[in-house]
């Protein structure tokens, strides 16, 4: 999985590039905890070009949230595919991580709050 960083007004911006599984799923937790652990408190994973998660993905994420949330933090999604998205909605993992349709959208909620 390939991992990028950028900043826009106070928010990290993490665009995944990539699976996330067994595989993915440690990096992204190792780029988290370090964002988390230098104090980016608000987050937008951009998921535009992740077309598959299985467990260990969403494990990393849960895990990943509560350390955030614990900071005072939160975290939203951005660009998932329409099978992700009725995933994370199904799933009700929309009540945990706000869904967005694009990282433009998701940043100005972000910015908001």
């Amino acid at each position: 999985m390939l991992i990028t960083e950028s900043h826009s007004h106070e928010i990290l911006l993490i665009q995944l590039d990539g699976r996330l599984d067994s595989s993915g799923a440690p990096e992204l937790h190792h780029c988290l905890e370090v964002a988390i652990g230098r104090g980016d408190t608000r987050m937008v994973l951009d998921f535009g070009k992740v077309p598959y998660v299985n467990s260990k993905g969403i494990r990393t994420l849960m895990t990943c949230t509560k350390h955030l949330q614990a900071a005072g933090g939160r975290a939203c999604i951005s660009g998932l595919s329409d099978e992700l998205s009725r995933f994370f909605t199904m799933s009700g993992l929309s009540t945990i991580y706000p869904l967005y349709p694009d990282t433009e959208t998701a940043l100005l909620a972000l910015s908001k709050s």
